[in-house]
């Protein structure tokens, strides 16, 4: 199997793991139906098709569709940064959370 006839392929996994039609994805790449099946019977899929369903599906992952190569989806760095903003937040507060205990503990013996 050519390096293309992979290429699409994998579009074709993506797509189905999307549970797109070849209508819609084709709809969101702005390409007429019957062309894009065209595509998916083996033909050669421009460049330019590939660049915009990497735009339009942000999480397809450019070295999984081009070579195959890691996962289908990327981890997006936004999220990364967001799960890591999360994590600091709730080391922050537990920290908050101890010194409201030693001070409730100070006070209770107070008492």
């Amino acid at each position: 199997m050519s390096s293309e006839e992979q290429t699409i392929n994998r579009l074709k996994q993506f797509k189905d793991y999307k549970q797109l039609s070849f209508t819609k994805m084709g709809k969101a790449l702005g390409i007429d139906q019957r062309t894009f099946n065209y595509y998916f019977e083996g033909r050669r899929v421009p460049a330019c098709v590939l660049e915009k369903a990497l735009q339009v599906y942000p999480e397809l992952s450019a070295e999984w569709l081009m070579r195959g190569e890691g996962d289908m989806l990327r981890e997006d760095d936004t999220e990364k940064a967001s799960t890591e903003s999360l994590l600091d937040r709730i080391e922050a507060l537990e920290v908050n959370n101890h010194a409201l205990r030693l001070a409730i503990e100070a006070l209770t013996k107070k008492e």
